[in-house]
């Protein structure tokens, strides 16, 4: 592994103990058709999905709800498109489950979108899969820009999870991510009747922010070509209040210029898409199609109703009959004309002739009659913000027909754009690049996923062997997963450890030119000795050599260590051509390491002056770096003595010193040491210091002396990385004690240490002690130790991680890296540096920043081996039952939280208290409430449910037993074992609130079925609250919309009303608490279903039987209330979408129940409620996903 991968491996030591156990216990279609230079490879998802860990790798990613944490809400859909499906998700990212009966803050949702099966009769082809995989590397790719990021009117890209879908046929499962997006209260789309009597200020204020963000990407060469009203999320920001985002860019074009050719045109939804978007597009005008759909979204939006508004009718054939009459009106350039018209007649308001001017032109048939997206900006702006002695938005007369239509070019001509579209774009345009198959850090996605669910791992599994063997396609990428492959089999990553397996996939790699399995075959096949010849019977001594002294030339020092005593003379050849890797240069048009010869016939032709000037390769290289590399004594001389510049710099920064010390050439540094040579970094900020690990052991200590002397900092650091072609060229950011430690270069360890330096130096995150401790060097973390900086103060202590010294030494680098640096010897190499640590000062039972103890880490962190060699060897066990933290968290508890059975097992084994409280949960409740269902039962057999006596306790908050949130959780295998053990199922009446309320009100969208298990074991009441009078029916009436999924309401609500038939029950009456609540008595679930404005379960108990007519003990009857929270609503001031949103809700509520006492005859309803009336009359789900989104 090279040591910038090894850096990176630090990262590991994140303190995510303590959070992971503490999350435990809170736990209670528009395809574009785009051409592809990439290979072949890329037209199955199982490359994409390693494009996309890698771009998660390279950006940081934040992965939300992590492991088998994923969301359990409704995912009420906001919207969807031709790729992508948009949900909200009401629950925060870092405490998934609430509490029973605490309400969660809107704030706290998150928007979550969604791939979706482009192929639904035939889900199982995952090789027809993968437009799904390009329309979120393209949305990626668009939101992570910098300039988008930083834009107010683009969605934010909070992070990104995952969904499972199970194929119909074989029952596999594949994983397929989920976006997590800024939170939106509505789209456009939802939002457009509710707003049909608001303020057209308000509604143009919307509009705005899209124009802006639309003329924002075209300046920067982007067509989003996909403008649609679903497309548009309103969002709310503490800095802006109500604001709409554009989003889905999953179809977009990047990099447009004047000599773009789209042949097949460009993705579109008919019908917003503009009439010219599927025939072939070339040039800038290809930006108009973008133009044409915004004219359609403020023909959408602006207008209460409109042939485009009535195409959300459910019945197929009329909105295709309505799309096909919007077609027609395309072609005949009647489209302007028409929305002119409809606006007109349907608003009274100043600065319509604006509006107005701007469809006639963004509607028009051909392109180069459409404005630019900088028109619609400079057109609104003053309309929303008028200077002062401009009118403002006032209500007044429309203008007459004449004047609207005597404007054949829609706006004045000053304000017409003039080009076609922007003429120049700023410096920051987006550019179309893919991301990488394997980022340079890829080594890192066992690290960083770690924490991630079985299922994840697998697919990760699943997708490397698929490119792996893949090699007529790309041998170097096929190559790269081999690596990848057997790096995962030796950590026990997704796959069970296998050291035989990963040696295969190594050998495997090697073939097919991997430099890192080269440099690491030897090593992990001397670790078991039958190894190599399971791997491979036919592969020789010579070829393993052979891949040594090829992975020594790209300058791995593990293979340089191991080639040199079994092939000395290859070893040789190949450091030589590390060595002097910088030295090459142009020799009869091939690069070349130039001979004595040629370096003295460069000297003698180069005057004085041309000797300090003359650059002799791209490194910038003159001839006295040359000579000091290649160490040309009598030539370097020669270059002194004629008056070369003894400090020259190269275009790095370098000096012939640090060369001659880079290329390990004692003699040289001595001689330009003589002569004055400075000791000053190069511009990475390395110096010679940093390359005595280069330099023969016997002359390390004189050197060292000399340099020091010579006024050289022994904590200097090297801040940048240099990126070239060379795979193990890589050094740690940090001192020249971090370089030695990386290296393993003992000598230099020990004369550093003796100058002074500092083991303890973070300049680079890590110091030297960590970087030894987690490798378990004992032999360099010993010397480390006698520096006079290791006082017991200073060891004991903990670092700017607030970790100790002893938890590195046990959340350490991985098994693989282990191996190749002690073979089968890495588990003693553990011991002892647990050991001399341990000796040293350090406290066993010490309590780091996270609130963990030494033993809890291991417990979270280590295999079972690694434990039990801290238990039985070092004494550990004492400690197992030892709680620290907020939580009182034990060792156990630590396993159970990082999902390490083995771990939960051993502990069990070796005495650990099974029946400890933590904040008032036993085992079982944390059990019961977690993630991971499977995994929970594991643990449930694991500490043995017969014979428990706290089968039925409660928790100290909520007075639940284990059995009770288990259904609520939906998880009702744990909740059938507990059972079958003994848990009691009886209902407890004076307990408040009711389990059963709790359940009818749980918005996760799989409630319902943990509702019909309750119901069928016989033990619920119908009256939840005995002072109230409070049924199950009036809180199903009543919570039923704030589910925000009408499905799981209605499937609720019917279920009750099965089990609830009579009608007494469908018309059972509260009662007042009290006098002063005397007028709030007598109400049924109908009165409660029509105050909430609950139109579904206001007409599904009208179809049951509840009476319309009776009145509470106020006098009102159910349309009495709703009238009532009408006029309140009207009588205050409505700001929000979510406002505007209940004044529909209850209009709805009131007009149905006026038309069942025959006050007011039936009227239609608008396009979205009669569409969600058809589908919550069947309430049933299409296609569901493991986790519960809508994949149809």
């Amino acid at each position: 592994m090279s040591s910038e991968v090894e850096q990176h491996g630090f990262r590991r030591k994140r303190r995510r103990f303590a959070r992971r156990a503490d999350r435990v216990l809170q736990e209670n279609t528009d395809d574009q058709e785009r051409s592809d230079s990439a290979n072949d490879l890329g037209n199955f998802p199982h490359v994409d999905f390693v494009r996309l860990i890698s771009l998660i790798i390279e950006h940081e990613i934040p992965i939300l709800f992590p492991g088998s944490m994923r969301p359990r809400n409704t995912f009420a859909m906001l919207g969807a498109g031709g790729s992508f499906l948009v949900f909200r998700e009401e629950r925060t990212m870092d405490q998934l489950v609430l509490p029973p009966g605490q309400i969660r803050s809107l704030d706290d949702s998150i928007v979550l979108k969604r791939t979706r099966i482009l192929d639904p009769l035939n889900s199982s082809s995952r090789e027809e899969q993968n437009p799904r995989y390009a329309s979120l590397l393209a949305e990626l790719q668009i939101l992570l820009h910098s300039s988008i990021m930083e834009h107010p009117n683009f969605i934010d890209l909070q992070g990104l999870t995952w969904d499972y879908e199970t194929d119909d046929q074989d029952g596999s499962i594949s994983v397929w991510p989920v976006l997590g997006l800024q939170q939106a209260l509505y789209s456009m789309d939802t939002l457009s009747d509710e707003l049909s009597d608001a303020p057209l200020s308000q509604k143009l204020q919307y509009c705005y922010d899209i124009a802006k963000a639309l003329s924002f990407l075209h300046d920067r060469g982007v067509v989003h070509c996909d403008v649609k009203a679903e497309n548009v999320l309103i969002c709310v920001t503490s800095a802006s209040g109500d604001i709409a985002k554009l989003s889905d860019f999953g179809s977009a074009i990047m990099d447009v210029t004047a000599d773009t050719n789209l042949p097949k045109g460009v993705a579109g939804t008919r019908p917003w898409n503009a009439p010219e978007q599927s025939h072939s597009l070339q040039g800038l005008g290809i930006f108009k199609v973008d133009v044409f759909s915004y004219g359609m979204l403020l023909w959408r939006f602006l207008c209460r109703s409109s042939i485009l508004q009535a195409i959300q009718s459910p019945h197929q054939y009329r909105r295709e009959a309505l799309i096909d009459e919007i077609e027609s009106l395309k072609r005949s350039d009647e489209l302007s004309s028409t929305a002119v018209k409809e606006l007109q007649v349907q608003s009274t308001e100043r600065g319509l002739e604006v509006i107005a001017g701007l469809l006639q032109e963004m509607l028009a048939l051909k392109p180069t009659k459409r404005c630019g997206m900088t028109q619609p900006v400079t057109m609104l702006e003053p309309l929303l913000h008028p200077p002062p002695e401009s009118p403002t938005l006032v209500s007044r007369e429309p203008p007459t027909t004449s004047n609207w239509e005597s404007k054949s070019t829609g706006l004045p001509s000053q304000h017409r754009e003039t080009s076609s579209s922007p003429a120049s774009f700023p410096d920051s345009r987006i550019f179309p690049v893919p991301p990488e198959p394997f980022y340079n850090e890829f080594d890192r996605t066992w690290e960083m996923f770690e924490d991630e669910s079985p299922i994840v791992k697998q697919q990760l599994i699943t997708s490397l062997k698929f490119v792996a063997n893949q090699i007529s396609e790309d041998a170097s990428m096929a190559a790269e997963a081999a690596y990848q492959l057997s790096v995962c089999y030796v950590n026990g990553f997704g796959v069970a450890p296998d050291l035989c397996a990963g040696c295969r996939w190594s050998v495997q790699a090697a073939h097919l030119g991997s430099s890192k399995a080269k440099a690491d075959i030897w090593r992990l096949t001397r670790v078991q000795h039958s190894a190599l010849r399971e791997v491979d019977s036919r592969l020789q001594s010579s070829t393993i050599f052979h891949w040594l002294g090829e992975a020594t030339r790209m300058g791995s020092i593990q293979a340089a260590k191991d080639l040199k005593p079994l092939d000395p003379e290859s070893f040789t050849v190949a450091m030589s051509a590390w060595k002097h890797r910088f030295a090459l240069i142009r020799v009869e048009d091939e690069m070349r390491i130039p001979s004595h010869a040629k370096v003295l016939e460069l000297g003698r032709s180069l005057t004085a002056r041309e000797i300090n000037t003359t650059a002799l390769n791209d490194r910038g290289h003159h001839l006295i770096h040359l000579a000091a590399s290649l160490e040309f004594l009598d030539i370097l001389r020669k270059l002194v003595e004629d008056g070369a510049n003894i400090n020259l710099q190269n275009a790095k920064g370098e000096t012939a010193l640090l060369c001659a010390c880079r290329a390990g050439n004692a003699q040289a540094a001595w001689y330009l040491l003589g002569h004055g040579a400075s000791v000053e970094a190069s511009t990475s900020g390395e110096t010679p210091l940093h390359w005595l690990i280069a330099l023969p052991e016997s002359e390390v200590d004189r050197l060292a002396c000399a340099l020091i002397a010579q006024g050289a900092d022994l904590e200097a650091q090297h801040t940048e990385t240099e990126i070239n072609n060379l795979v193990f060229d890589i050094f740690p950011l940090g001192t020249p004690l971090d370089w030695a430690v990386h290296a393993g270069a003992l000598a230099v360890v020990e004369v550093l240490i003796k100058h002074g330096a500092d083991p303890f130096n973070e300049c680079s995150q890590y110091s030297s002690l960590v970087r030894a401790v987690s490798k378990h060097d004992f032999v360099v973390v010993e010397k480390l130790l006698e520096s006079r900086h290791a006082t017991l103060e200073r060891v004991a202590s903990m670092d700017t991680m607030e970790q100790t010294i002893l938890f590195h030494a046990i959340c350490c680098n991985s098994l693989y890296d282990r191996i190749l640096a002690h073979g089968s010897g890495h588990m003693l190499a553990a011991k002892k540096t647990i050991e001399l640590l341990l000796s040293s000062g350090c406290e066993p039972d010490s309590v780091d920043g996270d609130g963990t103890t030494a033993l809890h880490t291991a417990a979270g962190y280590c295999d079972v081996d690694f434990l039990d060699m801290l238990c039985k060897q070092i004494g550990w066990d004492k400690f197992v039952n030892t709680a620290c933290g907020e939580h009182d968290r034990t060792p156990l508890l630590q396993a159970i939280a990082s999902q390490r059975i083995e771990n939960v097992r051993y502990l069990v084994k070796i005495g650990a208290n099974t029946y400890r409280k933590t904040k008032g949960h036993t085992l079982l409740h944390i059990c019961a409430g977690a993630g991971d269902e499977d995994f929970s039962i594991q643990v449930l057999h694991a500490i043995r449910l017969d014979g428990r006596v706290d089968l039925n306790e409660r928790t100290t908050n909520d007075n639940l037993t284990a059995y009770e949130i288990a259904v609520l959780q939906c998880h009702l295998k744990i909740a059938d074992l507990l059972v079958e053990h003994g848990a009691d199922v009886a209902f407890l009446a004076d307990r408040q609130p009711p389990l059963f309320s709790n359940i009818i009100a749980d918005p996760t969208w799989d409630s319902f079925r943990s509702l019909h298990y309750y119901l069928e074991k016989g033990v619920y009441p119908f009256v939840l609250n005995p002072s109230t009078g409070i049924t199950a029916l009036h809180i199903a009436a009543s919570a039923m919309d704030l589910l925000g999924d009408p499905n799981t309401g209605d499937a609720k609500l019917e279920m009750l009303l099965k089990v609830f038939n009579d009608v007494e029950k469908v018309n059972a009456r509260t009662r007042a608490p009290s006098e002063q609540d005397a007028p709030q008595g007598g109400q049924t679930p109908l009165h409660f279903a029509a105050k909430f404005g609950v139109y579904f379960a206001a007409r599904r108990l009208l179809n049951a039987g509840a009476d319309w007519n009776i009145r509470d003990k106020g006098g009102m009857t159910p349309a009495d209330l709703a009238l009532q929270q009408l006029s309140l609503l009207n009588q205050s001031q409505i700001n929000t979408p979510r406002e505007w949103v209940s004044l529909s809700n209850l209009r709805s509520t009131h007009t149905l129940l006026k038309q069942a006492m025959g006050e007011e005859k039936a009227s239609p309803m608008s396009p979205e409620l009669e569409a969600r009336d058809v589908v919550v009359g069947e309430y049933t789900r299409s296609r569901f996903s493991r986790l519960g989104f809508k994949t149809e």
